[in-house]
């Protein structure tokens, strides 16, 4: 299991706000929880707003839930084996930041490595390599655009 401590923001939070805190952090996503659900957003989807003028996160539909197993956490650590392959834990990472747990190295970091553009498609990915600018299609074919900071 992979773990990354991401910065976690409420639906209320300002997009602008969002992207400032996950660059101060040097990650590549966020957690938004309204208290009673728990998403991921990441960069490009971020950067995406933005650029399309939505103010808040709760208004960003391209997410993933997650399930915060916060309140599960000793029981989290003798049943490690039967856990989602991606949770939160709320509590613990200090404030206003959560632990995002994954099984898969890649998606752990993705979230970790920042980068300046990222291309909008299915799976989202950094740039460069190969290098491109806001706007431009996505290089690698799938038919995405690119997003830059």
């Amino acid at each position: 299991m992979a773990e990354v401590i991401l910065p976690a923001f409420s639906p209320e939070t300002l997009v602008a706000d969002a992207i400032a805190g996950m660059k101060a952090l040097e990650r590549s996503g966020i957690v938004m929880s309204d208290g009673r659900r728990t998403w991921i957003i990441t960069a490009g989807n971020l950067l995406l707003a933005r650029k399309t003028g939505l103010k808040t996160l709760s208004r960003i539909t391209a997410r993933q839930e997650v399930q915060d197993l916060t309140s599960q956490r000793d029981d989290a650590k003798v049943y490690r084996s039967t856990l989602p392959a991606d949770h939160v834990l709320s509590e613990g990472a200090g404030p206003g930041r959560a632990l995002f747990v994954t099984l898969s190295a890649a998606r752990s970091k993705q979230l970790s490595s920042p980068s300046d553009c990222y291309c909008t498609g299915d799976p989202q990915h950094s740039l460069p390599p190969p290098p491109a600018k806001d706007g431009d299609k996505c290089p690698y074919g799938d038919g995405a655009t690119v997003v830059c900071e």
